[in-house]
């Protein structure tokens, strides 16, 4: 998911019980562009009964909210944009800023449980991008899912849809570059019938991919539409033939019991999910671990979490206000997405906070910067932030998505703000 799926969301999905977890979509040359800088970051665990924060650690590693808690060194490694090609403006703009980190991850937590997201139309700079993060990660996924105008006509995502042998030369160029123990996969979309999704998945399999993703909607459906779960079986089917590839299906799975609902009528292996996980990040909490946690406690913990790995606060903002809309839901399961803050926070009140410090209080988080991280060999700096402007955000708030006029309000909030950087056009949003 662009903009959510960075470093604190991760790390708390795999808090839950996520299996493995996707970056946000980063574009072939985004990442090219960047060097790759290791660093250490300090800070306090959290311990919560059922949970383990990392593979080295179990219950009783000191209290989320304890200052006396267990403090952990960790090695980070950031994708840093280059300063080569940047003009002396945006030098001295970094000076008071800070260096823009594309990509930070925490291998002694992620570690073989991270895959990269690529998105790319051309197979010599997937390559070279899936060379230059793979000893970082434990998988590339190549995004052929992605209908957006911006993605599309720069060839990516689901362009490659319509482009078989382009997809395939992406697919065969990452997998000849990799060692073997890399997996590489591809997420699509279902294509105008059957037979042309499973012909395009047996293209994808002969090329080198060891798995598939098969998020059930068409190119031209919006997210509200219903997913198309009935079509999966013959699909997955065809996926399955060939021994030792992975089939993995997504699409408005809300609740544990749809994940197996879903898994039995279509056979597949795993399910993945991205707005559910958005809606409740807590949706991968078994029953013994008490099952899935108020959004009230899921969004606070998120909060702790962008504290310790410096999320940059306009980033956390978004991921929070999604957390509190429906508007990517179906029409059909708004009624069973409540929003309850017994906090009574609002998402004005989120845009109205200008620091992680601000989101802390109206969270009721008890912690500060200084107290729970701090990078040890250099001046703290904080992820990069994502572009966009705090009316994009309340107008999901305003809109009533329950009336009659939901269309004209998702026509409103599909309008986002002119995107003014070089180097956002690059990313999907």
């Amino acid at each position: 998911m662009v903009r959510a799926s960075t470093t604190p969301l991760r790390i708390l999905s795999l808090r839950y019980g996520a299996d493995a977890v996707y970056t946000e979509e980063i574009i072939d040359k985004s990442i090219l562009g960047c060097d790759r800088v290791e660093r250490s970051v300090e800070v306090f665990r959290p311990s919560v009964k059922g949970e383990r924060y990392d593979k080295n650690a179990g219950d009783g590693d000191g209290g989320s909210n304890n200052p006396d808690g267990s403090r952990k060194e960790y090695r980070v490694i950031d994708y840093v944009k280059s300063t080569a090609g940047m003009s002396d403006r945006q030098r001295r703009k970094m000076k008071t800023t800070g260096e823009p980190i594309l990509l930070r991850i925490v291998p002694e937590i992620e570690g073989d449980r991270i895959v990269f997201q690529i998105g790319t139309g051309d197979s010599i700079l997937a390559s070279q991008a899936a060379e230059k993060v793979y000893r970082d990660v434990s998988a590339i996924n190549i995004n052929m899912g992605c209908p957006k105008k911006f993605s599309t006509a720069g060839g990516m995502g689901a362009a490659l849809l319509d482009d078989p042998q382009r997809a395939a030369d992406i697919v065969r160029s990452i997998r000849s570059a990799l060692p073997s123990h890399i997996s590489v996969s591809a997420k699509i979309r279902l294509l105008k019938d059957t037979p042309s999704t499973i012909d395009f998945v047996r293209t994808l399999v002969s090329a080198g991919a060891s798995s598939i993703t098969v998020h059930a909607r068409t190119v031209g459906m919006k997210e509200q539409d219903e997913a198309l779960l009935e079509r999966l079986r013959p699909v997955i089917d065809s996926v399955k033939q060939y021994g030792g590839v992975e089939a993995v299906v997504n699409g408005d799975l809300y609740n544990r019991e749809d994940m197996a609902r879903v898994v039995e009528m279509s056979g597949a292996d795993s399910v993945m999910v991205a707005r559910p996980a958005l809606y409740n990040t807590s949706i991968f909490r078994c029953k013994e671990d008490g099952g899935m946690l108020s959004k009230q406690e899921v969004i606070k913990e998120y909060v702790e979490e962008c504290v310790r790995w410096q999320a940059h606060h306009k980033n956390a903002k978004y991921v929070i206000a999604e957390m509190m809309t429906n508007r990517r839901a179906p029409k059909s399961l708004l009624r069973s997405l409540p929003h309850n803050y017994p906090g009574n926070q609002t998402i004005s009140k989120v845009c109205a906070c200008h620091s992680i410090s601000d989101l802390c209080k109206l969270w009721n988080v008890q912690m500060s910067m200084e107290r729970w991280t701090k990078l040890l060999d250099i001046k703290p700096q904080t992820t990069t932030e994502h572009k966009y402007e705090d009316a994009y955000l309340l107008r999901l708030e305003k809109n009533d998505f329950g009336s009659s006029n939901r269309i004209q309000a998702e026509a409103i909030l599909s309008k986002r703000p002119r995107i003014k950087d070089k180097e956002d056009e690059q990313k999907c949003k």
